[in-house]
């Protein structure tokens, strides 16, 4: 296998702030959306779209309206095509993935509007609805209340799987402390569940990756373990059958 790397220049390349710890989401096929990351002033949202067959980066505002998620950093998201959705789960804020800011663990949606796939700029700009407040959500059914502990699996930099198209494994994150906490969201029914998980649990961890394998496996390896105050190198399964 022989491979290449090549540095792409992009127009419109003030649109797209510079920026670590965020998600690209791809839509279509074709335009990637950045949401979120860490900045050098510290923890931003500010959405961007590139055009990928032309290397643009669109610059028709991606959001509208005041009811948005706030600056965050470490967070994930999934696109629910199922429901025309981008779907965003916690994550952090401050200027450090340790010393500063706080977690979050609400959910948002930005739904995108229909004919996206035809005309995307006409379509814009798209809205942010809270699905979830998170831990301190009390107007949530009592089954679809988070814990404390359940909370940190939201934290910053966790990882988040779609699954089924109604479902999303969300795991590990938070940095103070590091979870191996496991939770899941409907995307049917906007709620939370619990999955019955057995076998030898992972090292709590933050700042790890997973990816879901067609097979029915979530494969996970690395990250760091704000306890040992050191990098992680175990590679885990988890069988989702």
């Amino acid at each position: 296998i022989t491979s290449h790397w090549e540095e792409k220049e992009t127009r419109n390349a003030q649109v797209a702030i510079p920026r670590a710890y965020h998600t690209a989401t791809l839509l279509g096929g074709r335009y990637l959306l950045i949401t979120g990351g860490m900045s050098w002033g510290g923890s931003i949202l500010d959405e961007a779209i590139l055009d990928i067959p032309t290397w643009t980066w669109i610059e028709t505002p991606v959001s509208t309206g005041e009811d948005k998620p706030s600056a965050r950093h470490g967070h994930s998201v999934v696109y629910d095509n199922k429901r025309n959705r981008i779907v965003m789960f916690g994550g952090g804020n401050g200027s450090d993935l340790l010393r500063s800011g706080t977690d979050n663990s609400e959910v948002w949606e930005l739904k995108l509007r229909v004919g996206w796939e035809d005309n995307l700029v006409d379509s814009l700009p798209w809205r942010w609805n809270k699905l979830h407040n998170g831990e301190n959500d009390d107007s949530a059914e009592p089954t679809n209340r988070l814990s404390s502990a359940e909370t940190l699996c939201l934290g910053r930099c966790h990882s988040s799987c779609k699954v089924s198209p109604d479902k999303v494994v969300i795991m590990f994150g938070s940095g103070r402390p590091s979870t191996n906490g496991i939770i899941a969201f409907d995307l049917d029914r906007n709620a939370f569940h619990r999955p019955i998980v057995n076998g030898i649990v992972p090292k709590p961890r933050f700042t790890g990756t997973a990816v879901c394998l067609e097979e029915g496996y979530i494969l996970t390896h690395g990250g760091y373990s704000t306890q040992e105050l050191d990098a992680i190198s175990d590679m885990d399964i988890l069988d989702l059958s």
